[in-house]
């Protein structure tokens, strides 16, 4: 499958409305997404000049359309579409400049100029009109999709995190795991340092609206070498553990047991509720999908791949609703350890973390299914 790829267009926005929607077509029609913060970006709490220079860093290839004048000088000394491309060089972004055979004022030659000069990392056409560019664009695009990157291996990503997570205690645990389908760096080293992004992480875990972590419970951050770790419950007794590395990859684990209304026998007690499962689950991509839209603005990361397991879940068995009374008998048939919801993660997008209901349900169904697979045990 092809990676749709965010493609940012930086131009003059007077007088070059047609070749703008040019490019924009060009790049629809070529799979990808277009990104035009001047007609595609809705009102954001921050300054004009950062909301330019964040569209670059997001974008996956910066278009740099040239015409006849320079446009609006910022307060660097520089033109707005001159502080872009050196913002996107200074990010190492691949660059098609398109540069249109009409007359230029002194300081856009200087501008061509510049970009003629800078070798490394610059397709450069020209172009007449916007038909010509689209054409030009379009051409442009099919030549650097062999050369992206894309987490096309769902199992070899998630499935395998699930399977090496450790596990603390004998009890049933669930472990979720999301990995962004993009493969490429959401968190800088920086700001996996900073205080600032921890503190969101886990002011969004907490956050009633989305409902993974709770205040009741002490909670503690840990930081790895690429990962920030949020853990609710002491050392020897974590209820959840929740980590996200530089790559936006998510790796969460909940203690899942339950007990039932007869407390004099706790074995014959313990069961995992398919209900909690659902919540837990529905939780965690309710969370991944904040933290996206806080980090991720204009949807670089926009499908993750998701899957969930079931570890160390022994003779418990799940169930729809708890027992009642001393009438449970643990299962005695063998399953999967770790007990997959699926065998190979599945795909959803921004939409479906806004909106997790049905993602969750439906993995929590798949392991509840394969639990009582085979099992002769009724209550």
């Amino acid at each position: 499958m092809k990676k749709q790829a965010l493609v940012m267009v930086s131009s003059v926005i007077g007088g070059f409305e047609q070749v703008r929607a040019a490019a924009k077509s060009a790049i629809e029609e070529s799979g990808h997404r277009p990104l035009l913060v001047n007609e595609g970006l809705s009102a954001v709490p921050d300054s004009s000049r950062n909301v330019c220079l964040n569209a670059v860093e997001a974008a996956d290839i910066f278009v740099l359309l040239i015409g006849s004048n320079e446009g609006w000088t910022a307060p660097s000394g520089m033109t707005v579409v001159e502080e872009e491309f050196q913002h996107a060089r200074k990010r190492k972004k691949p660059i098609l400049a398109f540069i249109q055979d009409v007359e230029r004022t002194p300081s856009t030659q200087r501008l061509v100029d510049a970009v003629e000069k800078y070798v490394s990392g610059v397709f450069r056409s020209t172009f007449s009109t916007p038909e010509g560019l689209a054409d030009a664009l379009g051409s442009a695009l099919k030549q650097m999709e062999s050369a992206m990157q894309l987490n096309e291996n769902p199992s070899s990503k998630g499935n395998e995190m699930l399977a090496s997570q450790k596990v603390l205690g004998n009890s049933p645990r669930l472990g979720v795991a999301l990995v962004p389908v993009r493969d490429d760096e959401v968190f800088t080293p920086m700001a996996m340092e900073s205080q600032k992004l921890r503190d969101n992480l886990v002011h969004l875990a907490h956050d009633p609206k989305i409902g993974l972590l709770s205040y009741r419970i002490a909670t503690r951050v840990e930081v790895g070498v690429d990962s920030i770790v949020i853990i609710n419950g002491s050392e020897r007794n974590e209820s959840a553990r929740v980590a996200i590395t530089e790559r936006g990859v998510l790796s969460a684990q909940f203690d899942v047991i339950e007990l039932g209304d007869d407390m004099r026998n706790v074995f014959a007690s313990m069961v995992v509720r398919e209900g909690n499962l659902k919540g837990l689950i529905e939780a965690t991509i309710r969370f991944y999908g904040a933290v996206l839209e806080d980090s991720d603005p204009h949807c670089r990361y926009d499908q993750a791949w998701l899957n969930a397991c079931l570890h160390k879940l022994g003779g418990s068995l799940i169930v729809k609703e708890l027992p009642k009374g001393n009438y449970f008998n643990p299962s005695m048939h063998s399953v999967p350890d770790p007990l997959f919801a699926y065998p190979e993660a599945r795909r959803i997008t921004r939409g479906d973390m806004a909106d997790p209901v049905e993602e969750a349900e439906r993995l929590a169904l798949q392991m509840g299914r394969k639990s009582r697979a085979d099992k002769s045990n009724t209550f």
